[in-house]
């Protein structure tokens, strides 16, 4: 069963948060995240969406703590063959 979120902007602070599952959402893009909106997010999972642009998930870039982006069964990762899962561990 999928949900229907689309667009992601949040703009609340989640200082428990260490991971975050939001698969099959037809997630299109993250548009907005506050800056230290997830001061201690690790991992997010968003497999099984329609994200398809790289640009789509600049927003992510806020989490510094992230080590984990999870986009299996999106677009995105047909393109990149599974490589942008470990993108933020790079940087």
């Amino acid at each position: 069963m999928w949900n229907v979120i689309i667009l992601l902007n949040i703009e609340i602070i989640f200082f428990r948060l260490k991971e975050i599952s939001l698969e099959k959402n037809l997630i299109q893009r993250v548009s907005k995240l506050d800056e230290g909106c997830f001061p201690n997010l690790e991992i997010l999972n968003l497999s099984s969406n329609q994200i398809s642009f790289y640009e789509d998930l600049y927003p992510l870039y806020e989490i510094q703590n992230l080590k984990y982006l999870i986009l299996f069964g999106n677009p995105i990762a047909h393109k990149s063959k599974g490589l942008f899962l470990f993108f933020f561990n790079l940087l």
